[in-house]
């Protein structure tokens, strides 16, 4: 899995993609907002044995973490940065 889906690859993705020197927190955060919105079965190689278990499995975590924001009041979608050259987020809804 890794650069897309809020592991720790991913956040090294996000602090790369925003020229950090360093993983910091924020990266980390940034990365698991994302994860709650993604093409979980596109994450996922057609070729793993173990796919059907993982495909299984990914959404319960999603939704833990999902529970996790909604109790600590963070929208995941409303915390990350526009790209470049867009409005807030909430326009693109």
């Amino acid at each position: 899995m890794g650069a897309k889906d809020g592991s720790p690859g991913s956040a090294k993705l996000e602090a790369r993609n925003l020229k950090a020197s360093t993983v910091d927190p924020a990266h980390l955060l940034l990365s698991l907002c994302k994860s709650v919105d993604l093409d979980l079965p596109a994450l996922v190689p057609k070729n793993l044995p173990d796919r059907d278990a993982i495909l299984e499995e990914l959404p319960r975590e999603v939704r833990r973490l999902r529970d996790i924001f909604r109790t600590a009041g963070l929208d995941a979608r409303e915390a990350l940065p526009p790209a470049q050259g867009d409005g807030p987020v909430s326009d693109l809804n």
